[in-house]
């Protein structure tokens, strides 16, 4: 039975309200995110990976550092205040890749990822995902 290492309920803050591209907001500015139907700018992507690399440092060390590899799928967002929970299956000895997930405190899901250590780190999430892609075939577009 594999091992979960489950960090505590974490409240991230939302880092890049003031980011903008090319003269315009982020989705992570909240008056951009709500002129998108959006109720405010969600907690950007590398905040979440953040709260994993206590745990992938005490499973692989100073390799995680080194050639680390984390891939990930959101699921859903997270928006300053709210708390989110990070889990790490604990491989077993000598393995190079895990499953990692996060859930916010009402157990919805956030995301989903492998990390793994390289060179060889074998399949990551997104490219087990991108290879179940198939052709969309004929599309229509309803007006």
């Amino acid at each position: 039975m594999t091992e979960t290492i489950k960090g505590p309920l974490r409240a991230p803050a939302q880092m890049l309200q003031e980011q903008s591209y090319d003269g315009h907001k982020s989705l992570h500015d909240d008056s951009e995110a709500e002129r998108l139907g959006i109720k405010a700018g969600p907690i950007e992507g590398p905040t979440h990976f953040s709260q994993f690399v206590p745990y992938l440092a005490e499973i692989w060390g100073d390799a995680w550092f080194e050639r680390g590899c984390f891939s990930s799928h959101f699921l859903n967002m997270v928006f300053e205040g709210e708390k989110v929970r990070v889990e790490v299956d604990r491989p077993a000895p000598g393995a190079t890749r895990t499953k990692c997930r996060a859930f916010k405190e009402d157990g919805t899901p956030v995301l989903e990822a492998s990390a793994s250590i390289g060179p060889d780190h074998g399949e990551t999430l997104l490219e087990a995902r991108m290879a179940k892609l198939r052709p969309a075939g004929d599309l229509v577009i309803l007006a």
